[in-house]
């Protein structure tokens, strides 16, 4: 009810010249509360950004990528300071549309850099609210981790944009739980990994869009398992769109360059986990 509607409900010049009510006392003021209630809800149901700041040598917000993960909500945005940073990080699923930005996804001082440590490097549980209202990650590297990117449940419209993912096992995972569906990968640089991009067995992707970027000396470019009783060792890796001339892969023994997959830039197995 509009407020202006109320207001002239509760009161009548015509009445008083002093305006009185013409219903009970407290009318007025249980109107008001029920207004203001509205207002409140309404406020609630917004998407509220906020920019949390992290920078591992102070002066910032948080010191920490996880502390500032674990403090977020929907739409937030965390940006990072360059230097390097010693962690294995979670976005977990109860967040949607975060964006996490990076200083850049070079090897030097200016850059933000996570140093996995051999674990996983970022486990992205979360998802985007729509395909225009994503959950992104941009302006960062990935080292020395199992797995640099890893999916293992069910996500959607996700995009990895300048992002970097060196020297690990595997650079991007889909292990065996993920169903991912709408994975945009722009200008990222899957580098020096056992495995740049790997899909596990019973590992889904629905969606795969990959603008710029290259998969450079790893050992196997794309790797994608299924299982024995599979008659396509891509059935559960759909609708890949590779820019024509836009992706780069290079292992150790070949190079393609091309607008679809050639078989040079993936190995299958049958057992593979």
């Amino acid at each position: 009810m509009p407020r202006s509607f109320v207001f002239r409900r509760m009161f009548s010049r015509s009445n008083s010249r002093r305006g009185k009510l013409r219903g009970a006392p407290g009318a007025l003021a249980a109107s008001l509360r029920g207004l203001r209630q509205a207002e409140l809800e309404s406020l609630e149901t917004r998407n509220m950004l906020a920019i949390l700041t992290v920078n591992g040598a102070g002066g910032a917000a948080y010191t920490t990528i996880g502390a500032a993960i674990a403090a977020a909500h929907d739409h937030d945005v965390i940006q990072l300071a360059a230097g390097t940073y010693n962690e294995q990080l979670t976005i977990g699923s109860s967040l949607t549309s975060l964006t996490i930005e990076g200083a850049g996804s070079g090897n030097t001082a200016s850059d933000t850099i996570i140093d996995a440590g051999g674990g996983v490097g970022i486990d992205i549980q979360a998802s985007g609210a729509s395909a225009a209202d994503r959950l992104v990650i941009e302006g960062l590297r990935v080292e020395d981790a199992s797995n640099a990117v890893y999916f293992n449940t069910a996500v959607s419209h996700i995009t990895l944009d300048n992002v970097a993912t060196v020297g690990s096992s595997n650079g991007i995972e889909i292990h065996n739980s993920a169903v991912v569906d709408d994975l945009l990968l722009n200008n990222v640089q899957s580098t020096g990994n056992s495995n740049g991009f790997r899909v596990a067995t019973s590992g889904s992707v629905d969606g795969l869009t990959i603008q710029g970027g290259a998969f450079d000396n790893n050992t196997i470019g794309f790797y994608t398992n299924a299982t024995s009783a599979s008659t396509t060792n891509q059935n559960d890796f759909t609708n890949v769109s590779p820019a024509r001339h836009s992706v780069t892969t290079r292992s150790k023994a070949s190079t393609s360059r091309s607008s679809t997959m050639p078989r040079s830039m993936a190995s299958s197995s049958p057992t593979a986990a």
